[in-house]
This record gives structure tokens, sequence and C-alpha cells, in this order.
């Protein structure tokens, strides 16, 4: 099930959104003006997705370091 959030929310929330998505599996709609702008995953949730889309595609996570 997918909650619906607004961006203002999401971005002051992000932590606790991300520890939901974490251990409850949740996800997120995130709208911007009452929009529906943009989606909010797990990456297992994401991987599967991608998958679906395309069985040849493999997604790969590029963490990138801050200096």
């Amino acid at each position: 099930m997918s909650m619906t959030i607004p961006a203002a929310i999401a971005r002051t929330q992000l932590g606790s959104l991300l520890k939901q998505i974490s251990h409850k599996k949740a996800r997120f709609v995130i709208t911007k003006g009452g929009k529906p702008t943009a989606v909010l995953l797990g990456i297992d949730d994401y991987d599967d997705i991608v998958e679906e889309l395309d069985p040849a595609c493999s997604v790969r996570v590029v963490q990138i370091e801050t200096v």
C-alpha cells in the first residue's frame, strides 16, 4: 500500500520515511502542488520493477561519496 505525502513533508521527514521503507516495506507517492510527482520505495521493490520491465537490465547501486 502506498501513502501519499507532500514534497515539503517528505523533505523534512526523509530519515523517518527511509526508516519506514526499510522496516515496514512502506511506499510513498510524493506530491508537488497536489499532483503525484515521484515515488519513494525500497531498493528491492525498485529492482523488481526494473527487472519486470526489462529482464536483461540489472540494477546497479552506485554509492556516491561526498567530500
